[in-house]
């Protein structure tokens, strides 16, 4: 075979990659300029499609997370709850709201047309003028209860500013939500409407607490896919648009675009013939248009650009292009032999080092001896990059090092904050039910026992009643310390409810319970609380037996408590059998 060489080569090579270049920009230009703007087209309208369904799927996979968590949250909770500590749900209600700028309210109906709903008055500000807001107001909380409406303003520390009594005209058992929830064991979500109160899109998700014929729901503003479709829009299209099934806009990047286009397009879905993406020409006028339409989740993004502004750009940069590639080509003809011999070897050396660079060998990189000097200065700066590189590398690994171990910490801290009770430091109801849980499949399981110990403060109510509430919350603290001093390290310990403790112990009998439970009891009695002096506790002890639920042994645990206060209090009651004495027991140290 025939030898070439690298002059010859490159020469050649130049001269046929040059003529390609003419002839492919004037392909791209006489042949295939449409093909090239529906490209355009299509790859913008897959990135806002990427970013639009990235936003619907994490506002559905939020938001219906949101509801189920607190659907489960409510399960167990009954409407007197809500009377009781309406402050409770209150703060719980508002801290969602804060950490999501696009909820307009949070809300919950009951079967007997009762209704709890907390509202962001700063998500619109027409909300202030509808109910004479001040301006400290921040949250708007509507109670129906018995046929009676109150509309009561709350500032940012959740104080109440006003309270009106309004006739009511609400039927929570009437609205579509309530309906629809209540026929899905699941969260749901309605098609996008305009709220009442305010002029704005939105999607309300629901779903029915478990066990009751109660339901949670929260709405949500779609006003963030309207800014989506302006940002990510770009200079391509012209306008964009989400419409519902029904060929209606949900959201658009401009108020302002081509009716007769829109017509076009919204008459094509509402004949159901979308079923993939479209993309078409449509020539409306004196001008072109290529519209696209795009199935989304239920939704549909429509978009189009105007075609003689698309193309405008590309003809003058195209035009540019070929005379300067036909310039070009002549200018360098008379110099390619001159150039090929200094340029072709230290180019090749040049490959070397950078593949070097690519193979992370920083060490080896070395600079090529050329007389060309922006070589010469590419070899340097390549050189100087490969050392940058290197210590940036190295002192970015130990920061993300440093990060992943601050992470660390902080999920810990985070997890850790998750399941403990704020005021006792003990564990919450969140960690007691877990824990009791994983008891129960390990002694269904390994045939193993264990039991627990409910725990009442006896006269609690008059604690809070007679010396106010901090020196409640100063008794409920001291007695978490006593119970914490009084278990063992298998133990688990934690604020059950109120003035309600509870004890899990593992691998415990009910004799050796028991006497946990009157050793604890004793401790208490002999314990002298700041300000109020001695107080007593009412025990009631359960132990779980193989195979049943665990409410039953909690509903145990639970009578055996009512009966130690029934009989006086300060008492240690199970309602189950007592072993003999005599039998051999396995005691708790």
């Amino acid at each position: 075979m025939p030898k070439v060489s690298i002059r010859f080569t490159v020469i050649s090579l130049f001269i046929f990659l040059s003529a390609l270049i003419v002839a492919i920009m004037l392909y791209i230009q006489y042949a295939f300029a449409q093909e090239l703007i529906k490209r355009a087209i299509d790859d913008q309208i897959k990135l806002l499609s990427s970013k639009v369904e990235d936003n619907i799927n994490y506002m559905d996979h939020a938001n219906t997370n949101a509801v189920n968590i607190i659907s489960d949250f409510l399960e167990k909770k009954e409407m007197n709850d809500f009377l009781q500590d309406r402050a409770k749900y209150i703060s719980i209600f508002t801290n969602i709201l804060t950490k999501n700028k696009d909820l307009y309210s949070i809300y919950t109906g009951f079967e007997d047309d009762s209704f709890f709903e907390v509202i962001n008055l700063d998500i619109d500000e027409s909300l202030r003028g509808l109910y004479n807001a001040k301006p400290d107001d921040r949250w708007l909380f509507v109670e129906i209860r018995k046929e009676a409406k109150k509309i009561i303003l709350l500032d940012k520390y959740l104080n109440i500013s006003s309270q009106t009594a309004v006739p009511n005209d609400y039927f929570v058992t009437k609205r579509p939500w309530y309906i629809k929830a209540l026929k899905n064991s699941s969260a749901v979500k309605t098609e996008p409407y305009v709220f009442s109160n305010i002029k704005a899109k939105g999607i309300t998700y629901s779903k029915s607490i478990p066990g009751t014929r109660n339901v949670f729901s929260l709405d949500l503003l779609i006003n963030n896919l309207n800014n989506i479709l302006k940002e990510y829009n770009g200079t391509t299209l012209q306008n964009s648009y989400i419409l519902d099934k029904n060929a209606k806009i949900i959201a658009s990047s401009s108020f302002r675009g081509n009716e007769q286009l829109l017509g076009k397009i919204t008459d094509i879905i509402k004949k159901g013939k979308v079923k993939n993406h479209i993309l078409k020409e449509e020539k409306i006028g004196n001008s072109r248009y290529v519209y696209s339409i795009l199935p989304l989740n239920g939704e549909f993004l429509c978009s189009y650009g105007d075609v003689d502004k698309i193309i405008e750009p590309y003809k003058e940069k195209i035009n540019f292009l070929i005379l300067s590639m036909f310039l070009l080509l002549f200018a360098l003809l008379p110099l390619i032999f001159y150039f090929s011999s200094i340029i072709v070897k230290p180019i090749i050396l040049l490959v070397k080092e950078s593949r070097k660079v690519k193979n992370r060998q920083f060490d080896k990189v070395q600079n090529v001896n050329t007389r060309v000097l922006e070589i010469h200065s590419l070899s340097k700066s390549l050189s100087d990059m490969s050392e940058s590189i290197c210590e940036y590398q190295t002192g970015l690994e130990e920061k993300v090092k440093e990060r992943t171990l601050e992470l660390n910490e902080k999920n810990k801290e985070l997890e850790r904050l998750s399941v403990t009770d704020k005021l006792t430091g003990l564990y919450n109801r969140i960690k007691l039910d877990e824990t009791i849980d994983i008891e129960t499949r390990r002694v269904n399981r390994y045939d193993e026992i264990f039991g627990i110990i409910i725990i009442d403060i006896d006269f609690f109510k008059s604690v809070n009643d007679t010396y106010g509430h901090q020196t409640g919350d100063s008794v409920l603290r001291e007695f978490a310390s006593i119970l914490k001093e009084s278990i063992r390290k298998t133990d688990t310990v934690g604020r059950w409810g109120g003035e309600e403790f509870i004890i899990i112990c593992p691998e415990s009998t009910l004799g050796s319970i028991l006497i946990l439970a009157d050793k604890i009891k004793t401790r208490i009695e002999q314990y002298q609380f700041s300000t109020v002096g001695h107080k007593t506790a009412s025990f009631g002890v359960a132990t779980y037996k193989k195979g049943e639920k665990t409410e039953i042994m909690i509903d145990r645990a639970d009578q055996a408590l009512y009966e130690a206060k029934k009989k006086g209090r300060n008492r240690v009651e199970t309602m189950e059998t007592i072993p003999d004495p005599g039998m051999p027991e396995r005691r708790y140290k």
